[in-house]
């Protein structure tokens, strides 16, 4: 009994508020809410609210962050309007975000488009693909 109280013990110690688990992700709440409903995220009911379960995912989100268009821009070395219309050739898939026009790429997505156009990858996810393998 003592173990099954203290695996629920620790359970619950995994678990944060949606404000906590945007914070240590470096994203929004909506973005949270989106992750809770594509299943990216683990959550729980506890006091009829819900909570994030963060346990190993952080490493998952992180490999595959989500890239703003002016940062998949500066990356390329082209312009905005440049890496709207790879999205609109379909030369890049991207993500809205919810209520808005505003475009997310994951870094797997990047890295295709990359490696299709010929683009040369940034130093510091060379370091990071070498480290991972």
């Amino acid at each position: 009994m003592s173990e099954l109280k203290s695996e629920a013990l620790e359970k619950a110690a995994r678990l944060v508020t949606i404000n906590a688990a945007a914070k240590q992700l470096g994203v929004c709440r909506k973005t949270v809410y989106s992750m809770l409903g594509d299943g990216r995220l683990a959550w729980a009911k506890v006091g009829g609210r819900r909570r994030v379960m963060l346990d190993g995912c952080e490493h998952d989100l992180a490999s595959d962050s989500l890239l703003r268009t002016g940062e998949v821009a500066k990356l390329c070395e082209v312009s905005v309007a440049c890496v709207r219309a790879f999205v609109r050739e379909g030369q890049i898939e991207a993500k809205r975000l919810i209520g808005s026009n505003h475009l997310r790429f994951t870094r797997t997505q990047v890295e295709r488009l990359m490696r299709r156009v010929g683009f040369p990858f940034p130093t510091e996810w060379k370091q990071n693909r070498v480290n991972s393998n």
